[in-house]
């Protein structure tokens, strides 16, 4: 996709980043792996019902995930996970104080994804997290209106999570 000049704007059919094939997107168009972990801890930890944690929890983790744990006990199934979290969730729901966060990028180019261990607090309660972060390319970006053009998607899940 290249840039012409004399073309004319068409605001019902702009170039924007998207994850169309022709168009790369760098890590400049997305958070920083730690800021990204902080988001979302932050999005799930501050959920005032089980709508907003389901949507905070989709946002975080891969419907496609490997290990799961709770307190050290491996989950069966992702709606397992869920439900021990959102239990959890309810009982100390507050601002996410992040004490540290140990990252590993991926290797290669793409330092969006990678191994991170977060400890954090939740209302005074501590937690520490470990999570495996990977694309997951089964994400549909969402259409540009009146384009017929995909938008940008970020496509980080954590794919592998134990929280302790």
């Amino acid at each position: 996709m290249s840039f012409d000049p004399f073309t004319p704007f068409n605001p019902f059919n702009p170039d924007i980043p998207s994850q169309d094939s022709e168009i790369v997107v760098n890590e400049f168009m997305q958070p920083p792996f730690e800021i990204w972990i902080k988001n979302k801890l932050d999005y799930l930890f501050s959920a005032d019902d089980e709508d907003d944690f389901n949507s905070a929890f989709d946002d975080l983790i891969a419907q496609g995930v490997g290990d799961l744990r709770f307190r050290g006990e491996k989950q069966c199934c992702r709606d397992h996970f869920r439900q021990k979290l959102w239990e959890e969730v309810k009982s100390n729901k507050g601002d996410v104080k992040t004490v540290d966060i140990v990252q590993a990028p991926s290797e290669g180019e793409n330092k969006l994804t990678g191994t991170a261990e977060v400890t954090f607090d939740v209302a005074g309660k501590p937690y520490t997290i470990n999570l495996q972060v990977k694309e997951d390319q089964e994400l549909e970006a969402p259409m540009i209106p009146m384009s017929g053009r995909p938008g940008f998607i970020d496509r980080r899940r954590a794919t592998d999570v134990t929280l302790a």
